[in-house]
């Protein structure tokens, strides 16, 4: 992977997400589905791209509380976001995370 990205994009819920990508100089899902009815096919589109970078913000996020709803089918789209990218570690490398406007770890390794 390049060490810039050619694309980066901001996770996070909605109440955060705009000051959060701009912030991050970031495309949230506004931006980078074309079609908001098919948001999580862009997102998936977006994320296989090696040479994007997401930022996820988690203020307001509880991890856990989230990937539990998604993996049932319950929960909205940051509780989705989160179980896509908790399932596919080669993601990982390519995800920061924020709480606070802080980079913290990922929340899914264990090291």
């Amino acid at each position: 992977m390049s060490d810039v990205p050619s694309r980066k994009i901001a996770l996070g819920l909605e109440a955060y997400l705009d000051d959060f990508s701009r912030t991050n100089r970031a495309e949230s899902w506004k931006q980078f589905a074309a079609d908001p009815m098919e948001w999580k096919a862009h997102f998936l589109r977006v994320m296989g791209d090696v040479r994007t970078e997401a930022h996820f913000n988690l203020e307001g996020v509880d991890v856990w509380k989230g990937i539990t709803r998604a993996s049932r089918g319950a929960g909205g789209a940051t509780d989705w976001e989160l179980l896509q990218i908790q399932q596919n570690e080669d993601w990982w490398p390519r995800v920061r995370w924020f709480k606070g406007g802080v980079e913290v770890p990922n929340p899914f390794r264990n090291d």
